[in-house]
């Protein structure tokens, strides 16, 4: 569907500019690493005029646009 693809008890065990080697000692290739851990959202998310969920995370839709914000 997305292109996602998980895997249950493989972790990340390394990442660097050219993307990320598993504990299975597998490399995924990437141009662009974005790393997304934690629960609560930055604060810049309350400058945003919708609703948030109970960690202050913003609702995106499939092409990650905030819901319920006009740009």
């Amino acid at each position: 569907m997305l292109g996602v693809e998980t895997r249950p008890c493989v972790f990340i065990a390394a990442i660097d500019e050219a993307g990320a080697t598993l504990t299975t000692g597998e490399r995924i290739a990437a141009e662009t690493v974005v790393w997304c851990a934690g629960m609560h959202a930055h604060p810049l998310t309350g400058r945003f005029p919708v609703e948030r969920d109970r960690f202050g995370r913003l609702s995106v839709d499939t092409f990650l646009k905030v819901k319920g914000f006009a740009a």
